[in-house]
């Protein structure tokens, strides 16, 4: 197992660890490693090019565990009323549906894939990463940030929903045989 692997996998992992902390109170340390844990979705890819431990397996693992760290911060969020259902459900929709997409192409459908992210999908869920920031964090009555909160959730929404349409195309033209590569 390589160090990009056991970054990606801690990513999820850790979680609980997180959740723990955060409903201790130690928002601080919740924090920081709430960051750390974002920062690995970086640092794991950086350090397979750097290291050249860049596989076909750690290209799977890296959005997968994205996804999973998605379903599982947004789907807090909402559960907790942090964040507004709409939103919630285009972010749950898009990572759900990719999630999901490997067991269904793999195990259903006996298909094989590559898996080459592309910038824009990298971009957007980085900034779904910081968003969680806002409302595990930011204190309720902080004018400035409740007034660019829905800017924000919207922007990401939009952001969230193009890649789900980008995607969908794809994922049919893998299960039919057309194309090869998400």
């Amino acid at each position: 197992m390589s160090v990009p692997n056991i970054l990606t996998i801690s990513r999820v992992i850790l979680l609980p660890l997180f959740f723990y902390l955060y409903q201790q109170a130690s928002p601080v340390v919740s924090a920081i490693l709430l960051a750390s844990l974002l920062v690995t979705d970086f640092l794991d890819g950086y350090l397979a090019r750097r290291l050249r431990q860049e596989t076909p397996l750690g290209a799977l693992l890296d959005p997968i565990a994205d996804k999973l760290v998605a379903l599982i911060l947004y789907g807090y969020l909402w559960m907790h009323g942090l964040i507004p259902t709409w939103f919630a459900t285009v972010i749950l929709l898009r990572n759900f549906s990719q999630t999901m997409s490997v067991p269904i192409l793999v195990w259903w459908l006996n298909r094989s894939f590559h898996v080459k992210p592309k910038a824009f999908p990298k971009w957007v869920t980085a900034m779904g990463f910081i968003y969680v920031f806002i409302p595990f964090y930011a204190v309720q009555e902080h004018a400035l940030i409740m007034a660019i909160n829905p800017f924000l959730q919207g922007a990401l929404a939009v952001a969230e929903l193009q890649i789900l349409m980008t995607y969908l195309p794809r994922l049919v033209a893998i299960a039919l045989k057309r194309h090869d590569t998400f």
